[in-house]
């Protein structure tokens, strides 16, 4: 039987745990946020195991800081699972974090070629125990919290010491504890980056390229759900659906010439209050003058060019080869190189190896394995293609 939980709410009750991080240079790590039932996300819990125990700490309470806890977690190995969200929720609201070490289970799963990588496969593999999964989408921001709550939580970090080490002897086995060590750095200082936060309509993804009228109304139709989301204290897919707020300026795209009268039937849960407030947001878009259309500002940040129909055919061959390379280690394709890696290299073509390091974003290891059957096609693509 696991040892109790301990709740932590008060900086007197952490003292202790402090004390006892330090005795130890591995420590398993978890958090719960409340972005699913909430405007504006928070830090809600942090979950940490040392052996058998667990501690609960409550980022909520007005008696607890959290900066002489994070402090010292930065010094240890950190034993995770699926890490980068947890890195970044703690880099965003209690921030500058930047972790030294850590091991995330779900990074070696990927990469020891597991069909399942989330967390209840593995305790269930390694551990022969079966984790509940009810709380997954919880509010975690209530509170008190429910007794199978904190035990879920807890939960989520008392396997991660006993799975982390027979995942790192499998990835010794294998010899690629390395390629283990640099996909988790490359997670760490992609943590660090700052989030690209939908402040704005033009950050909706497809929602870039609308101009005049049509981005007019998506501007409107997105103002009208941000008001609402952050009135009712929602998370705004709550209110409504990004593909909900596109149909508007693509049927604007559609009929240009048509006006507040002749828009589509409204879909039968837009009703109420918020069904009025729609038809005003509609109202006023479709009437903004031409000097009052948005214009649509210069991001620094672009998807890479559509490539040539040449571009296209060395990129097929060069997924085709990675495809080749992943079923050879038993790992999926996206963990040895993504699409948009390749996408990269098949327009820049670089002929040698320093020059295909420089251009790609591969890790080491990626590079290592990829590196001469891609330069290959990139010279045999070129010679065919001379004129």
């Amino acid at each position: 039987m696991p040892a109790p939980n301990i709740l932590i709410n008060t900086q007197t009750l952490l003292e202790p745990l402090l004390n006892e991080i330090k005795q130890h240079d591995t420590v398993a790590v978890d958090t719960e946020a409340d972005n699913m039932h909430h405007y504006r996300e928070r830090l809600c819990l942090v979950q940490i195991g040392i052996g058998v125990r667990v501690w609960l700490i409550d980022p909520l309470s007005p008696e607890l800081n959290l900066r002489s806890l994070l402090e010292v977690l930065q010094t240890r190995r950190m034993l995770m699972h699926g890490a980068d969200f947890d890195l970044r929720l703690l880099h965003r609201h209690h921030g500058p974090f930047r972790p030294a070490r850590v091991f995330d289970t779900m990074l070696a799963a990927q990469l020891l070629g597991h069909d399942q990588v989330g967390l209840a496969a593995l305790a269930a593999g390694f551990c022969e125990v079966t984790l509940v999964k009810k709380w997954q989408r919880a509010d975690w921001s209530q509170r008190p919290l429910k007794e199978e709550m904190l035990a879920y939580a807890a939960d989520d970090v008392r396997y991660l010491a006993k799975i982390h080490r027979m995942m790192r002897k499998q990835l010794q086995d294998k010899g690629r504890l390395a390629w283990h060590q640099q996909t988790c750095r490359r997670m760490i200082d992609s943590a660090q980056m700052p989030a690209m936060e939908i402040t704005d309509p033009w950050r909706i993804k497809g929602g870039r390229h609308f101009r005049k009228r049509a981005a007019a109304l998506l501007r409107e139709l997105w103002i009208w759900r941000e008001n609402i989301a952050e009135h009712n204290d929602q998370p705004p897919f709550k209110v409504a659906s990004s593909d909900f707020l596109l149909q508007w300026p693509r049927w604007i795209e559609e009929n240009p010439g048509s006006g507040f009268g002749d828009a589509p039937e409204r879909p039968k849960w837009l009703r109420g209050s918020r069904h009025r407030s729609f038809e005003c947001a509609l109202k006023k878009a479709l009437g903004l003058k031409t000097h009052q259309w948005p214009i649509i500002p210069k991001y620094p940040a672009k998807p890479p060019p559509r490539g040539s129909y040449q571009d296209e055919e060395l990129l097929k061959k060069m997924v085709a080869e990675r495809d080749r390379q992943a079923g050879d280690l038993d790992i999926d394709p996206g963990v040895l190189a993504s699409r948009l890696s390749l996408k990269i290299l098949a327009r820049e073509r670089p002929m040698n190896q320093q020059l295909l390091r420089k251009t790609s974003d591969l890790m080491p290891w990626q590079f290592d394995c990829l590196k001469q059957p891609l330069l290959k096609l990139i010279h045999d693509h070129v010679r065919n293609n001379a004129t």
